[in-house]
């Protein structure tokens, strides 16, 4: 019951955040994550607001707190690596690919995972394979939202 609760928090805080009404927003999202301490995507829709008013460092830190909670996250991932570059190491590197392999990876995931690859490609210089897993990336991102972009008349 507490996470459904909490879910309804989050939902109010993802309403207000659209009507700009940040401050109502980000109340809701702290009542969420004070009903549910682990809940990766408060922490991350709270990120993502502070990334909209320009409050970088609030917004990395709640990016971190998204990522704890959810490592095998990707697009969680993928919006902290905008805003922290020294992420992107072999390490992490690593940990995409384990990701990206695993049977049940999401197309939702394997599309931020070849974004965060195409990142790390081109801080090395290597712009062909930059290129190769942004195609990768923007087909698993279309593949995932589908339904959100086909017209029916």
């Amino acid at each position: 019951m507490t996470f459904i609760l909490a879910a309804m928090h989050l939902n109010e805080g993802n309403a207000f955040q659209a009507l700009g009404e940040y401050k109502k927003a980000i109340n809701s999202y702290e009542t969420a994550i004070h009903m549910d301490p682990n809940f990766s995507s408060a922490y991350f829709n709270l990120g993502v607001l502070f990334q909209e008013l320009g409050e970088f460092k609030k917004a990395v830190s709640y990016y971190e707190k998204a990522t704890h909670y959810a490592p095998d996250n990707l697009a969680y991932v993928h919006s902290l690596s905008v805003l922290k570059k020294e992420i992107l190491d072999i390490d992490l590197k690593k940990a995409i690919l384990n990701i990206m392999n695993h049977k049940d990876c999401t197309k939702r995931n394997l599309a931020y995972g070849n974004f965060l690859l195409a990142q790390y490609e081109q801080q090395a210089h290597n712009y062909k394979k930059e290129f190769d897993y942004l195609l990768k990336g923007h087909q698993f991102y279309f593949e995932s939202r589908r339904n959100h972009y086909i017209y029916e008349s």
